[in-house]
């Protein structure tokens, strides 16, 4: 065989496991659409419960190091505030998303997807802004959490 055929042989096969190495995280489920269909996933649920008035349940969704920054009670009581102020919720929609990787305090990369809703309620509107960290890469909590009501009142967490 010639030395040029084994060349292009060798690169061919490197190109296609090159090709293969970058399409397999898409492939397999890991890629930014999917964690972006996970955090959607668990936004739904969360709304969900803000549909059955289940504030409570509403925390779940949220992750521990967001209950160090505010606390459960003070969230249900907002929600609790911001229900009685807007009416029951009508309806919402997604209308932006990033994917984002930072460095944490723990020096490990985390992967973020942060979700923006135009949310409907019987007396007003919002949008809310939800940052989800995949902690265990599995799993999205909700890391961050903006309020901006369409009378201006925000909350932010």
């Amino acid at each position: 065989m010639n030395l040029t055929v084994k060349r292009k042989s060798y690169f061919r096969i490197g190109l296609y496991a090159l090709m293969l190495i970058i399409a397999l995280p898409f492939a397999s489920g890991c890629g930014p659409g999917a964690k972006r269909n996970q955090a959607e996933d668990m936004i739904e649920k969360f709304y969900s419960a803000v549909k059955k008035q289940d504030f409570e349940k509403t925390a779940d969704y949220f992750a521990t190091a967001y209950f160090k920054r505010n606390s459960k009670r003070e969230w249900i009581k907002q929600l609790t505030v911001e229900s009685k102020k807007l009416g029951a919720l009508k309806s919402y929609e997604r209308t932006e998303w990033k994917l984002l990787k930072k460095l944490d305090e723990d020096k490990m990369v985390r992967t973020y997807v942060a979700l923006q809703y135009k949310v409907q309620y019987e007396l007003g509107s919002a949008t809310e802004t939800f940052t989800c960290a995949f902690l265990d890469d599995k799993h999205p909590k909700i890391w961050r959490y903006l309020f901006v009501g369409s009378d201006g009142s925000r909350y932010s967490g």
